[in-house]
């Protein structure tokens, strides 16, 4: 079993807002049936994960309704995996939400 480490950079844009890893393992996309692991602010969090390829996407429900990162997929592996979320907003476009891996 492997760890997906990932921090929620601190950022003044939807603080108040709880954001969602949603992780789908040997998918290409992700559904209502994976496994949803929430995230505060300049949080960071550790999953077990499996050893096989996966998607990982971020959500947050907003003022503008649910906003979806685009998704990142990961290999398979033993090796432990960090990542960064970043909250970018624009005023015509509202919030945006990127998962960079490392």
């Amino acid at each position: 079993m492997r760890k997906l480490i990932i921090t929620r950079r601190k950022s003044p844009f939807g603080m108040l807002i709880p954001y969602y890893l949603i992780i789908g393992f040997e998918k290409a996309t992700v559904d209502d049936s994976d496994k949803q692991y929430c995230i505060k602010n300049g949080e960071t969090v550790t999953i077990d994960a499996e050893e096989v390829p996966a998607v990982i996407v971020v959500a947050a429900e907003t003022s503008t309704g649910v906003v979806f990162s685009k998704p990142v997929a990961i290999d398979g592996g033993t090796d432990d995996l960090t990542g960064t979320i970043i909250t970018e907003y624009n005023i015509s476009k509202g919030s945006s939400y990127s998962l960079i891996m490392e």
